[in-house]
């Protein structure tokens, strides 16, 4: 093998759905991402790469899946911010941590930024549909004060060992 195989290579004109960063999931056969579909705010999205495609002259666009769950907090009393997916290893399980503002009002008084922790598994059901099931699990922590830059609300930092 030559010292530029394993480098980047253009696949096609056409861009991946996700907002932010996907984590492939061996599991699902694909990559996994927060959706930048502007009508599927908080669903995930996933796109499944298949070798022989890749292989093709003409690269189409591959295909993908909306997640059928919002998975941001819906909560009237909350304000989204921003979020990170993360990737947990495997058995496709993920951690969506979103950071929120609780006590969303005309002033700013009583309000604090907590992150929104939810841990999930997807799976593909019956229909072949992007999915949690019944997996969700939700936690909130308050944000700490120092942790609260324009950046690290809009981009929570997380990652899993």
């Amino acid at each position: 093998m030559g010292a530029g195989a394993f480098g980047w290579k253009r696949r096609g004109e056409w861009a991946l759905p996700f907002t932010g960063h996907a984590h492939f999931d061996g599991d699902l056969g694909g990559f996994v991402g927060l959706c930048k579909d502007p009508d599927a705010v908080g669903h995930l999205c996933s796109c499944v790469l298949r070798r022989g495609r890749l292989r093709r002259r003409r690269r189409a666009a591959p295909a993908w899946k909306l997640g059928k769950e919002n998975l941001f907090s819906e909560d009237p009393g909350e304000r989204h911010v921003g979020a990170t997916l993360v990737y947990m290893g495997c058995k496709s399980k993920f951690c969506l941590v979103e950071c929120v503002v609780v006590g969303v009002g005309d002033d700013n008084a009583g309000q604090c930024y907590m992150y929104r922790l939810t841990t999930f598994s997807l799976s593909y059901d019956e229909n072949g549909d992007l999915t949690t099931g019944k997996s969700r699990r939700v936690r909130y922590y308050k944000v700490p004060s120092k942790a609260s830059t324009e950046f690290l609300l809009e981009s929570p930092v997380a990652f899993w060992l």
